[in-house]
């Protein structure tokens, strides 16, 4: 598992370092550098001729003090310095004053063909106005050369948080950043800025009776998480889950959310559906059992018996939102209490009828896409966008629910500190039945035994590594989301192979 943190939590960490730990900051700078220097020497080919432009902040003394060890190496390496010298910081002033003692170059008017390598250190991880003026001018300058681009901790430009471009941002072929990721380096567009990134230990170490801040998981985590299974086991004990989904004529999405709940490993899948959709089910799916609502009234008799068969449910997928499934789904929010996903069209009736949240608890797993959550809220989905991380805590503090937010990157908040990001995926997995699927893999992760939050964030990275398999052998614009779903027995199958 790795750890992100937050632009207002590395500061923290930055100040615990030097303050507790007395490492002064000119040393946390010098090993900056020695590892941006160690990046740029992977590629020497590269190194005829160097530019650090460096700003007046921290970031710059990164770069001036990369400038002097380059030239100390023997490389031909120049500052430019973009601001005003009375704005430099201490840390920078100094850095400076040593490069000028150390007869390091400083140019005025760069001529930016001249460059095979261009560093960037204008701006670091604190910037959060937009980029304008001169600074603007040098960053398309440094965009239309065809040197190589590195970045000290972040592209110049792009908001450390958000990943957000701040009017004009530096094209990144490389970021060297240091201590722990910042989520604006994954987050879109901000990685189409950053290119190949390497976190740097330089040394700055958080307290570690704290918990971590942005945990982002990795293939590794998909066994130390995953309960194993037992070798004696059998249908019945591997989970029984019940899946409320599709109306007449969106069979396809309850079918994807069972398939993939079957892929994840659950032992028995349930589909609660209309009578229309059985003989579709019973011939794409064999495996699964159907139960139909057969009469004009919904049978509310049946839908118990089915809560009191299975151990977890998934609703939503495909359900519609007309008062028959209203009738489903109110009568889940008010008498299960088993965890339950909700997804789709139980999200969007949730928020046709607030009063239903009510009913929402810590049984519960949300999984709203912006606009979703847009109406559940009431927020723009401008606003969830920017402060997504915040507004999944903000979800999961009012409902008690586990809050998986999608967007092209997923954040998941519940009853613990962290928040989980989810970076694994591609743009392929843009298409339609991809969310069923998402929803029947966080189900299954649940009948697997794990707790609704650690369910959410492997089946939210499991969901992604699929499609990252699909794209490889479809390819992102041929893929659909039944590949994502083999997809899924192809990652677990890898994993049982290395065991």
């Amino acid at each position: 598992m790795k750890e992100f943190v937050s632009c207002r939590k590395m500061k923290e960490i930055d100040a615990h370092t030097i303050q507790e730990h007395k490492i002064p900051s000119l040393v946390l700078m010098e090993r900056a550098a020695c590892a941006v220097v160690e990046q740029l020497e992977t590629r020497k080919e590269t190194l005829k001729r160097i530019l650090c432009v460096c700003g007046a902040g921290n970031n710059g003394g990164d770069g001036i003090a990369i400038a002097r060890i380059l030239n100390g190496k023997g490389y031909a390496c120049a500052i430019f310095f973009l601001g005003k010298r009375e704005k430099m910081t201490e840390e920078t002033r100094r850095q400076m004053a040593i490069a000028e003692s150390y007869q390091v170059p400083v140019v005025n008017n760069p001529d930016w063909k001249e460059y095979t390598t261009i560093v960037d250190a204008i701006f670091g991880v604190g910037l959060t106005r937009a980029v304008e003026g001169e600074f603007a001018r040098v960053i398309e300058a440094m965009n239309r050369c065809k040197a190589r681009r590195v970045a000290v901790d972040i592209p110049s430009g792009i908001h450390g948080d958000t990943g957000q471009v701040l009017q004009k941002a530096v094209q990144a072929e490389e970021t060297v950043t240091f201590a722990y990721a910042k989520p604006g380096l994954y987050l879109y567009p901000g990685k189409q800025f950053a290119g190949h990134v390497k976190t740097a230990d330089i040394g700055i170490y958080r307290e570690t009776d704290t918990p971590l801040e942005i945990a982002v998981l990795e293939k590794k985590d998909l066994w130390s998480w995953l309960p194993a299974r037992d070798p004696g086991g059998n249908k019945g004990t591997f989970g029984k889950i019940l899946v409320v989904a599709s109306q007449k004529n969106m069979a396809g999405a309850g079918y994807l959310c069972a398939s993939a709940c079957f892929a994840t490993g659950a032992g028995m899948v349930k589909l609660h559906t209309v009578e229309e959709n059985r003989i579709i089910y019973q011939t794409l799916l064999p495996e699964a059992l159907v139960s139909t609502q057969k009469t004009v009234q919904v049978d509310l008799e049946l839908l118990r018996n089915d809560l009191d068969w299975c151990d977890v449910v998934a609703v939503g997928p495909g359900l519609g939102t007309g008062a028959d499934s209203q009738e489903l789904l109110k009568y889940l929010l008010e008498n299960n209490t088993k965890p339950m996903v909700l997804d789709a069209d139980a999200l969007n009736m949730i928020s046709r009828y607030p009063s239903w949240m009510k009913y929402l608890g810590a049984h519960c797993v949300v999984t709203p896409h912006v606009g979703e959550m847009s109406r559940l809220t009431g927020i723009s989905t401008e606003e969830i966008k920017r402060t997504a991380p915040e507004q999944a805590k903000k979800f999961h503090e009012r409902t008690k629910t586990v809050c998986v937010l999608k967007d092209a990157r997923t954040w998941i908040a519940g009853e613990t500190d962290t928040v989980y990001l989810n970076i694994s995926g591609n743009d392929g997995m843009a298409t339609a039945g991809s969310g069923d699927v998402l929803c029947g893999t966080i189900t299954g992760m649940l009948a697997a035994g794990l707790e609704p939050v650690k369910a959410a964030a492997l089946g939210a990275f499991l969901h992604g590594l699929a499609g990252e398999y699909a794209s490889l052998e479809k390819g992102v614009r041929g893929m659909l989301a039944g590949d994502i779903v083999h997809g899924i027995s192809q990652v677990l199958k890898e994993n049982e192979d290395k065991m």
